[in-house]
């Protein structure tokens, strides 16, 4: 229309159009006017179809958006719970491999301890002197001090050795109550270990001096792992049994202190 309106506009400016040019030019406005609208119409039909294009393609790439997530989700939910069934594991393993330990050091400590009634290993005995041990062995005391001074050096394992050779050669040995003892306190990172040996120090050789030490450490024992009722019967223990031993006046303070 607007182009029909300006050629009419210019052949009437011209005042010298005929009628039949004024038709023919009419004629062909009208066609330009048709192919523009054909046009116009194909291009917003092609802008329609861009626009609905873009809308799928967006509600694609949040639905894929919200996939991801979900996926990164159980992905991580999956890890984590792995990561946790490992750490029990790890844990079990590491309880099991410590319960395997303390065994092992009770069944080693129990190997060498004398049971009761039973005849010696060596035979015969005169007092720390006993035949049948090797030749050159040393005595039961020169065997207990060199036990003593690796134990204050910190060798534990050398000197539970020579604590036990005390033990292996000098079964009558006044010294054996102190080789218990010695022994126990080489297992002072394995405390349920020093225990069954300080037990033994005062379960069979309960009127020797090293018997109440032995019940005076299974209390500090106890009483480190928390429990303060049996630490308590240990002291009292030796309150009543050893009431001359020099350190009582230690143990009457700790039951004193540690209602």
């Amino acid at each position: 229309m607007r182009y029909r309106a300006a050629v009419v506009m210019c052949l009437g400016l011209g005042a010298c159009a005929t009628p039949a040019q004024v038709r023919r030019v009419e004629t062909q406005l009208a066609v330009m006017e048709r192919n523009q609208a054909r046009a116009d119409s194909a291009r917003a039909a092609e802008l329609t179809q861009i626009i609905s294009l873009q809308h799928r393609l967006i509600d694609s790439l949040n639905a894929a958006s919200r996939t991801i997530a979900v996926v990164k989700g159980e992905i991580s939910a999956e890890f984590t719970e792995s990561r946790r069934q490992m750490l029990q594991v790890q844990t079990l393993m590491g309880q099991s491999q410590q319960r395997l330990t303390e065994l092992r050091n009770q069944l080693e400590a129990r190997s060498d301890v004398p049971v009761p009634g039973q005849p010696a290993t060596t035979p015969v005995q005169a007092g720390d002197a006993v035949i049948g041990i090797p030749a050159g062995t040393p005595s039961a005391e020169v065997m207990y001090s060199q036990a003593q001074r690796q134990l204050a050096q910190g060798s534990m394992a050398t000197a539970r050795s020579a604590f036990r050779d005390v033990l292996r050669y000098y079964p009558a040995s006044s010294r054996i109550p102190d080789a218990l003892f010695g022994i126990a306190e080489t297992f002072t990172a394995q405390p349920d270990s020093a225990r069954l040996y300080y037990s033994d120090v005062e379960r069979l050789h309960p009127r020797s001096a090293a018997a109440p030490r032995a019940l005076f450490k299974l209390g500090v024992i106890e009483e480190q792992r928390g429990n303060r009722t049996q630490a308590r019967v240990y002291y009292q223990r030796v309150v009543d049994r050893y009431p001359d031993w020099e350190d009582i006046d230690l143990v009457r303070d700790r039951l004193r202190s540690r209602p």
